[in-house]
């Protein structure tokens, strides 16, 4: 799994599948990229899937104290890094809340 240095800190990701549109997943607290797995085994033929472990979660580090707008702009440091400019954001709890932030923002 690649891991990305945005803004200090380590952000580690799974890239997957093919196609011209680009799907972002975000999982909720407790919880690690590996609960779109049964989703990226039913998707991956048909987009670009990018799996996201959030902060502190996974491989990805955290900072203290952590908020969810600082997150939001990490995620966007990490799409902008990836050179990403539209994508399909699916978020589960927290990671929806992300989703949702990155849309009014940017």
């Amino acid at each position: 799994m690649p891991v990305k240095s945005i803004n200090g800190i380590k952000l580690n990701y799974r890239e997957s599948g093919k196609g011209d549109h680009t799907v972002v997943f975000t999982h909720p607290v407790l919880f690690d990229s590996t609960v779109f797995d049964p989703l990226v085994s039913e998707l991956e033929d048909d987009f670009r899937l990018i799996i996201l472990d959030t902060h502190g979660h996974g491989k990805s580090e955290y900072r203290a104290p952590l908020n969810l707008e600082e997150m939001t702009d990490d995620y966007h440091q990490l799409l902008v890094n990836l050179n990403l400019s539209k994508v399909t954001w699916v978020g589960y709890s927290v990671g929806g809340m992300l989703g949702m932030r990155l849309a009014i923002q940017h």
